[in-house]
Parts: C-alpha cells; structure tokens; sequence
C-alpha cells in the first residue's frame, strides 16, 4: 500500500470473528475525497452489517471507492499498477494506523 507511486491505494480489512472493519486510505485519495467521503462509506457498511448483507456492504464499498478513484485517479498505461488490482500482502500493512479512518464493531 505504501508503495504505490499515485498514493492511491485503498484497503478494505473486516475481522469476521471480531465483528469489526476498517476502510484504509492513502494519503492522496484521501485529500481527493476527504473524512467525509470515508465516513459514509464505513456507515453504509456497517448498516449492511448489521443486517447481514454482507456482499451488499463489501461490494457497495468497491464500487463506492472504486468510482471516487477513476474520477481522480484515471487509469494509464503507465499506471502502477495497469495489470490488474492486486498488491501482495505484506507485514507494511501492519502500519495502517497512518491511515486508518474507521474501525467499527457491527455488533
């Protein structure tokens, strides 16, 4: 996540059996959208939580986030990551504090 050159990187981690989430942002995709934007995104999340919508909420999430980054993030063909979506997990997400902008319990 630190790693990406646009500092765009967006990272959706729940912990089923604590019944908690967290929508990560990196520095430049949040100064594009603000605490706002992650606020509504973590709400509607846990409101489909709650209810037990599940793929509702996780996938309202992606298109949510993934529109806010093609509208200030357009794809290239020299973009970081053109290939595809996916970055190897690796222990540096382990210092999402940085950037942590809602743990919920959806209990």
């Amino acid at each position: 996540m630190d790693e990406t050159s646009e500092r765009n990187a967006v990272l959706i981690f729940i912990a089923p059996r604590a019944h908690k989430f967290a929508v990560v942002g990196n520095k430049a995709i949040h100064q594009k959208c603000g605490e706002h934007f992650w606020q509504r995104v973590v709400t509607a999340m846990h409101h489909c939580f709650r209810q037990d919508k599940f793929t509702e909420g996780i996938g309202g999430a992606i298109a949510v986030i993934g529109d806010m980054l093609a509208a200030h993030f357009p794809r290239t063909a020299t973009s970081s990551n053109a290939s595809g979506l996916y970055f190897p997990l690796r222990s540096e997400f382990l210092k999402l504090r940085r950037w942590s902008l809602g743990l919920r319990r959806w209990t």
